[in-house]
């Protein structure tokens, strides 16, 4: 396989992670200006479509998924991260730069609180946040842990709480701040480490 097939250019989740091999093949001294040339029209083309699709949200939300799956508050916090990522690049247009970083921002606003449930989806911040995330420590200290990130809307409904007493909602709006829920409220590690390099980004 070729350092520029698909398998190699596609994705910051858990699944596919090509786009972090990317992202540090395009800033490397040594890249093949070829190959550089590729794998930055493929990150390209995968940050327009989200940009495409946050324009079109009334929330600016660029998830490109077509749903919002298990974790969907992963797939926004990534659309963040590429649109940072391409704004770094000093041969891409100022005006394409700064519209990559305006919509980066608008993920993060998502996340914090500009969305349909109204909900901050971080623990402990804003004026509406998870109280009941599926994080066992904070269920056994009976208070949740600060600074987490919760998945988000789950449309699939799939944990019994979500099933009872979502079905009837709209998509973006299948979030339950309940400790059963676990599709929708769960805390893991690679949905908030992308949050962490979004909020490094929008302050510094």
């Amino acid at each position: 396989a070729s350092l520029c097939d698909e398998a190699f250019t596609n994705g910051l989740g858990w699944e596919e992670t090509g786009f972090y091999g990317g992202a540090f093949y395009i800033h490397s001294p040594a890249a093949d200006p070829g190959v550089r040339e590729k794998i930055v029209r493929r990150m390209e083309t995968a940050a327009d479509a989200a940009m495409e699709k946050g324009l079109s949200d009334a929330y600016g939300c660029a998830n490109t998924v077509g749903r919002f799956r298990w974790g969907s508050n992963c797939d926004i916090a990534n659309a963040a991260m590429l649109f940072y990522i391409l704004s770094d690049l000093e041969d891409l247009p100022e005006d394409k730069k700064n519209a990559y970083r305006r919509m980066a921002e608008k993920q993060v606003n998502y996340l914090l609180g500009q969305n349909g449930t109204g909900y901050c989806f971080v623990t402990g911040h804003g004026t509406v946040c998870p109280v009941s995330p599926h994080h066992r420590p904070s269920v056994a200290k009976k208070t949740p842990m600060k600074g987490m990130l919760v998945g988000g809307a789950d449309d699939a409904l799939q944990d019994a709480h979500a099933a009872e007493h979502l079905k009837s909602r709209a998509p973006a709006l299948c979030y339950a701040d309940d400790c059963r829920s676990y599709s929708t409220n769960e805390i893991t590690i690679y949905w908030n480490s992308p949050l962490i390099y979004d909020l490094a980004r929008m302050i510094g």
